[in-house]
C-alpha cells in the first residue's frame, strides 16, 4: 500500500563533523589511481575501464571495499556559497569610511531629464538621454 524508499531501509551513520562519506566505488578509485595500465588512457576511456572493473570485480574484493567504505571518511572541502554578492568597499585604507563622490556633470543632467523621457520604453530612455546630452554639449 505504502512505497518505502530504499534510504528510508538504510541505516544511518554518524559522520564526523567537517568529513564526509565516501563511496565504495570513490574508494576504489583512489585505489586504482597508481595503476600503469590505465596511465595513457584520456579520462573518458579511464573512466570507462573503471566502470567495467567496478561492474566485474569478484564479490568478496567488492565487499571488502564496501566495509572499508563504512569506516573511511574524509575532509570535507567548505562549500562556496555563489549567491554571496562582493561587500563593497566602504573604508579607505586608514580604515575611515569613504567620502561619498559628488555627481558627475553628466550624472546631474541625467537626474534632471530623466523625467522628460519616462513615457519611453525602458530600453530607449538612456539613448534619448545621451543624444539631449550630446545635442546640449556641442551648443
Amino acid at each position: 500500500m505504502f512505497a518505502v524508499s530504499r534510504l528510508a531501509l538504510c541505516p544511518v551513520r554518524a559522520v564526523p563533523a567537517g568529513m564526509k562519506v565516501l563511496s565504495p566505488f570513490a574508494i576504489f578509485i583512489k585505489k586504482s589511481k597508481g595503476d600503469p595500465s590505465l596511465a595513457g588512457l584520456p579520462i573518458t576511456e579511464r573512466g570507462r575501464e573503471l566502470g567495467n572493473r567496478w561492474r566485474n570485480m569478484p564479490a568478496a574484493d567488492k565487499d571488502a571495499i564496501v566495509q572499508e567504505a563504512k569506516t573511511t571518511f574524509v575532509e570535507a572541502k567548505p562549500r562556496k556559497n555563489k549567491r554571496t554578492s562582493r561587500k563593497k568597499k566602504t573604508l579607505s585604507g586608514d580604515g575611515e569610511p569613504k567620502p561619498k563622490r559628488e555627481p558627475s556633470a553628466y550624472n546631474k543632467f541625467v537626474t534632471a531629464n530623466y523625467p522628460s523621457v519616462q513615457h519611453l520604453p525602458a530600453k530607449e530612455r538612456l539613448g534619448a538621454i545621451g543624444k539631449l546630452w550630446k545635442a546640449q554639449s556641442t551648443n
